[in-house]
């Protein structure tokens, strides 16, 4: 015997703009469901795209066992669904559904994170310590993160570090310019100020618009063989700039932000490489979990080409220059 639990939203409007509780609620929610994906209790969960209905199949628990597990998720603790459980037969099970990259929809070309949909399978995360720093950057900083719910998992962001062989103003060099992220981020970082270009060697101020552009593969109903890729902008402001150590840059389209911090090491010639990214969980748990599973391997793959390229020199870019395929990483 299989079972379906159907869960209704108690409020209009939950998934878009949930509260930082419901927020926490959510986090634990979908935590939750993976820890029963992984253990084989679940097949396939997720909402109606009106928000109106959540499903999730059950294919080897009877309705009582359902009604158990459902009522640990914390999110129907917290009242935030009702729940409805109803014995199901399942007849058919296709093979269509084997590939993950397909689970979240259609491929989108306007976001980082349209890269990554592959690793919307990742397994919940250990709890982490890391916090964000204690002194944000600029005079209005986006709020720091929100409570954490039972695994510790914080979906409003994460901090990634790398340890680098090279001196402070080496790695520094590489977050400090247009030139400098291009050599290991972006394929273009054109950079207006006041109106105007600036030169690609002249650093970073706070104002500063970036135009980030990555060459991606071009989608099928465009792709052609003389023309297999296309350029993915991304416009972000430059929120704070602290020269040698730090520079924060807005993010996805001015919903969240990026830090690059250069840390001494204990080691002589070596230096630590941390990056944050937060976002502000006013956007809705939808997006807070779009940007944390999408861009956290993608930025995973771009700290390990600045290290490649930090050390080893520009002949070991790790970036595709002609990526034909969507589910490439390294772009």
């Amino acid at each position: 015997m299989a079972a379906l639990a159907l869960l209704t939203p108690t409020r209009p409007g939950l998934l878009d703009a949930p509260t930082a509780d419901e927020a926490a609620a959510l986090a634990g929610h979908l935590t939750h469901l993976q820890r029963l994906v992984a253990e084989g209790r679940v097949l396939t969960a997720g909402p109606c795209e009106d928000g109106s209905l959540g499903v999730v199949v059950f294919p080897k628990d009877d309705e009582a066992a359902t009604r158990e597990l459902m009522a640990e998720d914390p999110a129907v603790v917290a009242g935030l669904f009702k729940v409805e459980v109803r014995p199901w037969r399942m007849s058919l099970l296709g093979s269509g559904l084997t590939d993950r990259s397909g689970l979240r929809g259609p491929e989108t070309t306007t976001r980082v994170v349209g890269l990554h949909r592959r690793f919307v399978g990742e397994s919940p995360a250990s709890p982490s310590s890391l916090e964000a720093p204690s002194e944000p950057l600029g005079s209005t900083p986006i709020r720091q993160p929100g409570p954490r719910h039972g695994t510790g998992r914080d979906w409003t962001g994460f901090v990634q570090a790398v340890h680098v062989r090279a001196t402070p103003a080496e790695a520094w060099a590489m977050f400090a310019s247009p030139s400098g992220m291009v050599r290991w981020f972006t394929s273009a970082a054109e950079t207006t100020r006041g109106g105007r270009t600036i030169a690609d060697d002249e650093p970073f101020e706070a104002g500063d618009r970036i135009r980030f552009v990555w060459v991606v593969p071009a989608p099928e109903d465009r792709r052609t063989e003389t023309t297999p890729t296309v350029e993915m902008p991304e416009v972000d402001e430059v929120l704070a700039v602290e020269p040698g150590r730090r520079l924060r840059h807005a993010w996805y389209e001015d919903k969240g932000w990026i830090e690059y911090r250069v840390l001494e090491h204990r080691d002589r010639g070596r230096v630590t490489i941390e990056l944050e990214q937060r976002m502000d969980p006013a956007n809705g748990f939808a997006l807070l979990e779009e940007a944390f599973i999408g861009c956290r391997p993608g930025w995973a793959f771009y700290l390990a080409n600045l290290k490649a390229v930090l050390e080893h020199g520009p002949d070991v870019d790790l970036r595709d220059p002609r990526p034909d395929r969507r589910d490439l990483i390294n772009v």
